[in-house]
């Protein structure tokens, strides 16, 4: 017969790359780098990186390979730079060859048991590469930045050849720049918490084994083989100058670090896993050397301005840093919790300047320091918030003092003195003993105490007791902040004691509650009071909600800002430790005589 009926043809089923690159008809090289790779493609090769990492990371860089083979044989790009060609484009195609050759995993396994890159782009993206190489990557990497020539240019072309090429994680810990490689002022080194865990991973650094890298996070030690790097390349160098190179050079890396996220960031927002020429091109955008700029720049201006007048070198090879040897760095800079070093402040102002004359140097300075550093840490830095919640002040409650005991001790320093000589006589009855029927005031030691009783501060009835002996003259308050509201307050203000009375009742109900939320009122009740008037908190102060029935709100800027003119205006004198307000007392009632 001439024409006959044809049957269906046999479906072939879906057709998938040969993933372990075998029988594909064609050969694969291996390239040192990204940047080798396109003169390869172009001969019609498979070029595969060399990571010189484990038998893993050579099949994903075989597989990568394959998909950049694929992908990108014969791609040209416009409006493109030649250094783009060199540095951006190469590190672009490689991070979407990595995408496309989970693509196919997923596909092939048809289960979604496989980790997709869309889940851990950080790991998955490129093989992990050996020890060996990164460590000789970033010994090439600190001797660039101590060679005068290196501009910002190369030192790009550097870390598009070595850290973007390979994807290494330098520095990338929300900490980079409290990074503290200075075990001997700190016991929060790298945010551990221990010191010993510093040492542990500068021996293993300095080792050969790298089998001892698994012990650690790996990006702590790639962080420790900088510092290392760092100290081998100026051995002259004093810790803190060391610590100054090792901090620009970190926020070089960090800016590298920023803008390789943003273009892996490209690839985790495409659902259907298909590239566009508009996703690659976002890539190149992304890893340019416009972009390395202007996120170091972004990332010097943050941390310390002066680094932007670097163009060439360190700090150290720039003179700017101070000379300070190792055993002066624990008396000149301070150390965060999480590792962040600070130059202590050089008061400029004296005790006896700011505080009454009676109060001794000594003591002046501890309350000086003590205020400063509370202020800064709970005040002063929230002023300058943006993202504020906009909590306003408390209404605070006033509570009728009744007294329920009283001291002998303050009420005997508070009767009248008797003299044998004065103008009128009150005692008449005492002539016939021992003649002294005048009766003369006398001065005695008095003031204003105002105590948080927020969770973190408060006092029991010893302290109240001993304070009212030291100065019977005084009034001493103490104020609590609500969980919720009630009766439309906010908080509570009692007075414990005046003029040697107090009452057991206030300090227990002050107890009861825990939250601050009033601390304006409780302020401008001490403002009325007899000075000297001494308010008795770590100054974290919080406000409520603006609709007033949410406590334990963050106070608005200028709320805050209202709190600290307040202290200055009225010579409010905050103190937190028990033992400097006993000891102010103590020096107070001396002074009184």
């Amino acid at each position: 017969m001439l024409f006959v009926k044809r049957g269906k043809a046999r479906s072939k089923g879906q057709q998938f790359p040969n993933l372990a690159l075998q029988s594909t008809g064609k050969r694969y090289t291996k390239v040192s780098d990204a940047k080798g790779v396109k003169p390869q493609l172009q001969s019609g090769a498979i070029p595969v990186v060399d990571s010189n990492g484990s038998e893993d990371s050579a099949k994903r860089e075989k597989l990568i390979a394959l998909a950049q083979q694929k992908m990108f044989p014969k791609k040209t790009y416009r409006d493109v730079t030649a250094l783009d060609k060199e540095t951006s484009i190469p590190v672009a195609e490689r991070y979407a060859s990595g995408y496309q050759a989970d693509t196919w995993l997923i596909k092939a396994k048809r289960s979604n048991t496989l980790k997709s890159i869309t889940s851990d782009l950080g790991y998955d993206l490129v093989p992990t590469v050996s020890v060996f190489k990164i460590k000789r990557m970033i010994s090439s990497i600190v001797q660039a930045y101590y060679n005068k020539n290196a501009t910002p240019d190369k030192i790009y072309r550097l870390l598009m050849d070595t850290v973007a090429n390979y994807d290494i994680e330098i520095g990338t810990r929300w900490y980079y720049y409290d990074f503290t490689p200075l075990s001997e002022i700190t016991n929060h080194t790298m945010g551990k918490g221990e010191s010993e865990y510093f040492d542990e991973m500068l021996s293993v650094v300095q080792g050969s084994n790298d089998l001892e890298w698994n012990k650690y996070d790996r990006r702590d030690l790639i962080q420790m083989a900088l510092y290392h790097a760092i100290a081998l390349e100026n051995p002259l160098a004093t810790k803190w100058e060391l610590y100054s190179d090792y901090r620009y050079i970190g926020a070089d890396l960090q800016a590298m670090q920023s803008m390789i996220r943003k273009a892996k960031s490209v690839l985790n927002r495409k659902r259907s896993r298909k590239l566009s020429s508009r996703n690659i091109k976002d890539m190149i955008s992304h890893l340019s050397l416009p972009a390395y700029i202007e996120t170091r720049d972004f990332i010097h201006k943050r941390q310390d301005e002066e680094f932007l007048k670097i163009s060439q070198g360190t700090p150290t090879t720039n003179d700017m840093v101070e000379k300070v040897d190792d055993d002066d760095l624990s008396n000149k800079f301070n150390v965060s919790h999480y590792g962040n070093i600070t130059e202590k402040e050089v008061p400029n102002v004296k005790a006896s300047e700011v505080l009454p004359k009676f109060v001794s140097e000594e003591l002046g300075n501890k309350i000086i320091e003590e205020a400063n550093r509370n202020f800064e840490m709970n005040i002063g830095k929230k002023i300058d918030y943006k993202r504020s919640e906009g909590g306003v002040h408390g209404k605070a409650k006033f509570h009728k003092f009744v007294p329920n005991r009283r001291d002998k001790v303050a009420e005997e320093k508070l009767h009248r003195q008797l003299s044998d000589a004065g103008i009128k006589p009150r005692n008449i009855h005492r002539i016939l003993t021992d003649k002294k029927v005048f009766t003369r005031r006398k001065k005695i030691a008095g003031g204003s105490v105002m105590i948080d009783f927020s969770g973190s501060m408060g006092w029991g009835r010893d302290e109240v007791r001993e304070v009212i002996r030291l100065l019977p003259a005084s009034t001493i308050a103490g104020y609590t902040g609500y969980v919720g509201t009630m009766e439309n307050y906010h908080g509570d203000i009692r007075v414990i004691a005046d003029k040697g009375k107090y009452d057991d009742n206030a300090i227990k109900q002050l107890h009861k509650h825990g939250n601050n939320n009033i601390d304006l009122d409780a302020l401008k009740w001490l403002a009325q009071q007899e000075e000297p008037r001494i308010w008795v908190s770590d100054q974290q102060v919080i406000g409520v909600k603006a609709n007033g029935t949410d406590v334990a709100y963050n106070l608005s800027p200028e709320n805050l800002a209202e709190i600290s003119h307040f202290i200055r205006k009225h010579n409010i004198i905050p103190i937190e430790k028990y033992e400097y307000v006993k000891e102010f007392a103590t020096q107070y009632a001396n002074h009184i005589g």
